[in-house]
């Protein structure tokens, strides 16, 4: 995921990338689930913001269950999103939040990590020489950040 695929930034997003599938990580600063099948989650990365869309359909491959998933999500996680870049229709009140004037529409959707407090600005300014044994973990940003992977959460309910 975060290795494999070129990723954008946010800051990059503009109008001449309407219709382009994009691959961006970011971090999660707010979520707005708005029914059902519609939840829309702001990403922040670096100093620009973009709101997320995620709107269940069948043609793109979206369930219920991943809009339920991304109701869910805490604001500090770090995601990895897939998705279309578009111009917003009628979500217009959005562009009070965000610094970009697109939105992506979301077909993939993956967390990275997350701080168990949700704080991410303090965990981005850590000093990574201070413990050397994360260049030797096999996940040195999930442990760069703190975070857990949902994978060992698993794990560890089991």
């Amino acid at each position: 995921m975060l290795c494999q695929r070129p990723s954008t930034y946010v800051g990059k997003l503009d109008e001449a990338m309407v219709g382009k599938n994009v691959v961006i990580f970011g971090c999660v600063l707010w979520i707005r689930p708005l029914s059902k099948t519609t939840a829309i989650v702001g990403l922040h990365d670096i100093s620009k913001t973009v709101p997320c869309i995620i709107e269940a359909s069948a043609e793109e491959g979206v369930t219920t269950r991943m809009v339920r998933f991304a109701s869910t999500l805490c604001r500090g996680t770090f995601i990895d999103v897939e998705g279309v870049v578009s111009l917003p229709d009628n979500r217009k009140h959005l562009f009070d939040t965000t610094t970009q004037r697109v939105e992506i529409h979301v077909r993939k959707l993956h967390t990275i990590g997350t701080r168990p407090d949700g704080s991410h600005l303090e965990a981005a300014s850590q000093n990574s020489s201070s413990s050397p044994s994360i260049m030797q973990a096999k996940n040195p940003v999930g442990h760069l950040f703190g975070a857990t992977t949902r994978q060992a959460e698993i794990q560890v309910r089991k």
